[in-house]
């Protein structure tokens, strides 16, 4: 006989909700054998990452051999009503081993698609695209396993004039549709950045993204067989909004002037979510760089021009892209020709 344990003052609380305002809604189902259980998972910006009373619901582990439940700071969780599911952990508890399956029901999209967001197993890195014919099945362990599976939303980027970005978030995530992520390694003497490309970008790591001019990328879950640069990052990601008055490094961020993008010294306290910075130790014998430029990999081409701390600027000529610097001209493999 199958089971399913959703207690009365969780289903008044969806009632409750469902005619006060918009939401989305997933519910993540565990099946082991003839046991099977439910999580609810209710994101809406009126909700806040608290425990809400009549919301919120705490999880009771009666009489299953297996459950599923969000794993939260305020306990494990039937129903986890939060502002942003990005990042939310889900558990499964299992009394013995066996194999087991994740669906989804109830799928809600008020806000945003819900069947654009990702399950994740963070024990294989395995990411599974969520919808209601989607399924995911793995060897349950016996035991509790608070922070086995993750929800992540993918993320979208859009790029700067000269095709930059900066980047951070609070899961891992990895670039596509052509755009490239970046570790940068400070140079002190050269007052450049070495850029490392990196397949992935860990969580709350700093990166620099690089594409197509003024265009919107996606940033997917970093899965299996994705691994992160081992090169040094000086790069600081903020996940948050983030205060850095009281940083005592001077403070560099990506930024174009005259078409060309550079690391210029950040006049302000705060730093927005979800951007990364470079911080330079700097003194009276050391003061802060007017620009540091970046060199890719230490490519000698046309990166090597750019942000150099003569003035760039862009221009075509005959259907050809160049690069004018002081009184000099490059082509686009950092060639001088004129």
């Amino acid at each position: 006989m199958k089971t399913k344990i959703f207690t009365v003052l969780a289903a008044l609380a969806m009632t409750a909700m469902v005619s006060a305002q918009s939401f989305n809604r997933i519910v993540v189902n565990i099946e082991k054998g003839s046991d099977e259980d439910e999580l609810y998972l209710i994101e809406s910006p009126s909700f806040t990452d608290d425990f809400e009373n009549s919301y919120d619901e705490v999880k009771g582990f009666i009489g299953n051999s297996v459950y599923v439940y969000g794993t939260t700071a305020y306990g494990s969780q039937s129903m986890v009503c939060t502002n942003s599911l990005q990042g939310a952990y889900i558990g499964y508890r299992a009394t013995t081993a066996g194999s087991a399956t994740i669906t989804f029901s109830n799928l809600q999209s008020d806000l945003a698609d819900v069947t654009t967001y990702y399950f994740l197993d963070t024990e294989n890195g395995q990411a599974t695209q969520i919808g209601a014919s989607a399924s995911y099945n793995f060897t349950a362990a016996a035991g509790d396993h608070p922070n086995r599976f993750m929800i992540v939303k993918p993320v979208k980027v859009t790029t700067n004039e000269d095709g930059w970005a900066s980047f951070a978030n609070s899961v891992a995530l990895a670039p596509q549709g052509g755009l490239k992520a970046y570790f940068a390694e400070y140079d002190a003497s050269a007052e450049a950045v070495e850029l490392h490309e990196t397949a992935m970008i860990p969580a709350a790591t700093g990166a620099f993204l690089y594409g197509t001019a003024l265009t919107e990328y996606t940033l997917t879950p970093a899965v299996s067989g994705l691994t992160a640069s081992t090169e040094t990052n000086n790069l600081v990601g903020c996940v948050n909004y983030t205060d850095v008055s009281a940083v005592s490094d001077a403070i560099y961020c990506i930024r174009n002037v005259g078409g060309v993008s550079a690391l210029y010294e950040y006049v302000g306290n705060n730093i927005p979510a979800g951007k990364a910075y470079l911080p330079v130790a700097v003194s009276g014998s050391n003061p802060a760089p007017q620009r540091i430029r970046m060199v890719i990999n230490g490519a000698q081409g046309i990166e090597k021009v750019q942000g150099d701390n003569a003035p760039c600027t862009k221009f075509v000529e005959n259907g050809q892209v160049f690069i004018r610097r002081g009184n000099e001209v490059y082509n686009l493999q950092g060639q001088i020709v004129k």
